[in-house]
């Protein structure tokens, strides 16, 4: 499931707009924690209220090892999207933005304007020595409201070691067992824009297209991942025929197209493969419903 999610950064855990969070349990829960927003302004405290179905040892494995890989080799996640952007100027909204627009405030300063950033309402950070976004594996939290209160995010951030926040897993894990990609978008403050949405869904697809070329066919079929389908939630003017995904029916449900050829195993290769996440229309369609507040992509089997 690929979308975008607020980011929670701490002294402990650097996170930056364009990052990607993977959502892997710890030692007490799973990837993906269900919380009551309200309750939690009220009281102050997190209190759980879903758990989900353990993600399939196939993912698990194709996550350890996509990490093992980046931890050696590094990744080329930006350059996959890079290739994916330029040169087509529909695609234009899904670069990354000027690493001036990142700017993290402190949590008791609520609104800002354009001549606040160089104020002491900033949190001074250094300067990565590249471009590239870091990939984080940790806990999400999700609710049914967006979370845009600085002061809680730094409160559940430290007591429970959360590294975004999202609406929408929760509805779709409940059902059906499926690892939660985010590319991070804002910091789940006062001070949300739109200018990190597009390259922080591409960020997050491209992590995504990583993780399932390491997973083999078989692997899917052994551990009863039995549909053929991208089922994309909430769409509005989704149009799946662009992308070569199939057609729309009533429940938003792109069929795959059997005859794509697989992805390739050279990542850097990723955006000339004619296949659903790597050609240009299909790209934009992918990040248009992965940016959008009411959707998620569910990536219900590995084609």
């Amino acid at each position: 499931m690929v979308g975008i999610a607020s980011g929670a950064p701490t002294t402990e855990v650097d996170i930056r707009l364009g990052d990607v969070v993977v959502g892997c349990k710890n030692d007490t829960v799973g990837g993906v924690l269900q919380y009551d927003y309200g309750k939690i302004i009220q009281n102050h405290r997190l209190q759980h209220t879903g758990s989900f179905v353990q993600l399939p040892n196939f993912f698990q494995t194709a996550v350890a090892a996509t990490e093992a890989e980046y931890n050696l080799e590094g990744h080329s996640i930006r350059q996959v999207v890079d290739r994916i952007v330029d040169g087509n100027k529909g695609l234009q909204r899904y670069k990354r933005p000027d690493p001036s627009a990142d700017v993290l405030y402190r949590s008791d300063y609520e609104y800002a304007t354009d001549a606040d950033k160089d104020s002491a309402s900033v949190i001074p950070r250094r300067k990565r020595n590249h471009d590239d976004p870091v990939v984080h594996y940790g806990l999400i939290a999700t609710s049914n409201k967006v979370m845009k209160n600085a002061r809680v995010r730094d409160l559940l951030a430290h007591e429970h070691k959360i590294l975004c926040f999202d609406m929408e897993a929760a509805g779709l894990m409940s059902q059906f067992p499926c690892l939660v990609v985010r590319g991070i978008c804002d910091y789940a403050d006062t001070h949300k824009t739109t200018d990190w949405h597009g390259y922080a869904a591409m960020t997050a697809i491209a992590y995504a297209i990583d993780v399932l070329r390491r997973i083999p066919p078989q692997s899917t079929e052994r551990e009863g991942a039995t549909t053929d389908i991208i089922t994309i939630s909430g769409l509005g003017n989704f149009d799946p025929s662009n992308s070569r995904t199939g057609r729309r029916n009533e429940d938003s449900v792109a069929m795959v197209d059997h005859d794509m050829p697989d992805i390739p195993d050279d990542a850097s290769d990723i955006s000339d493969a004619p296949s659903v996440f790597t050609q240009a229309s299909a790209a934009s369609s992918l990040a248009s419903a992965a940016e959008e507040s009411d959707v998620s992509v569910e990536l219900a089997r590995v084609l």
